[in-house]
């Protein structure tokens, strides 16, 4: 059975919106971003002929959209973070195929 390597860290979106964010890596050599509101895959480090680019991708929590929340930016797709729903929200229509998968919104980070 492959092993994995797991690392969850909280994050700050605004001041006291806190969240956890897992990162894992499986031994085969991919690896997801778990976060309240879904998961995408964010490090391929064999280029299989995945739709990423090999090893870690870029990611960055900033806010894009100026409403004073931190949204989660990948190399791939921006995720903008709903106060309301008190979660990232992935793009109805991404430009490039990218691996995401929405969870219900309940400001928890969300097990593959």
């Amino acid at each position: 059975m492959p092993s994995t390597e797991t690392m969850t860290r909280e994050l700050c979106v605004a001041k006291g919106k806190c969240f956890e964010f897992q990162f894992v890596v499986s031994s085969k050599g991919n690896g997801v971003l778990s976060f309240p509101g879904g998961w995408i895959r964010i490090y391929d480090s064999h280029a299989e002929g995945d739709e990423t680019p090999p090893g870690l991708l870029a990611n960055e929590l900033v806010d894009v959209n100026d409403d004073g929340f931190k949204d989660l930016r990948t190399a791939l797709v921006t995720f903008n973070f709903d106060p309301k729903q008190n979660c990232f929200i992935p793009p109805t229509d991404p430009i490039v195929p990218v691996t995401f998968s929405r969870a219900p919104c309940d400001g928890q980070m969300n097990s593959l």
